[in-house]
C-alpha cells in the first residue's frame, strides 16, 4: 500500500520514519484505548510520498507502563 499510494518501499523505511517523527508533534490523537498490554493511541499524520503524493497515514502506538511509546501497525488511510 505504501508503494502504490506514496512510492515508499521497504528500502525507504528511514525516510518514512523521519516523515512520521517530524509530523507527530503537530498531530492529534484520533483514538485511545486501554488494552491488556498498555494504552494504545491512534494518530494520523500526513506523509509526503516519494512519488509527489501526500496521504494520511494512521500510526498506532502502545505505551506499556513507564516504557517509551512503541509503534505498532501503521497504514495509509485511503478512503
Amino acid at each position: 500500500m505504501f508503494a502504490s499510494a506514496l512510492g515508499i518501499t521497504r528500502s525507504d523505511w528511514r525516510y518514512l520514519r523521519n516523515q512520521i517523527l517530524d509530523a507527530l508533534p503537530d498531530a492529534e490523537v484520533r483514538a485511545t484505548r486501554i488494552t491488556p498490554f498498555g494504552v494504545g493511541y491512534e494518530v494520523v499524520v500526513m506523509i509526503d510520498g516519494l512519488n509527489g503524493a501526500t496521504q494520511p497515514v494512521v500510526t498506532t502506538w502502545i505505551i506499556e507502563g513507564d516504557r517509551p511509546p512503541r509503534l505498532t501497525p501503521t497504514w495509509v488511510d485511503i478512503p
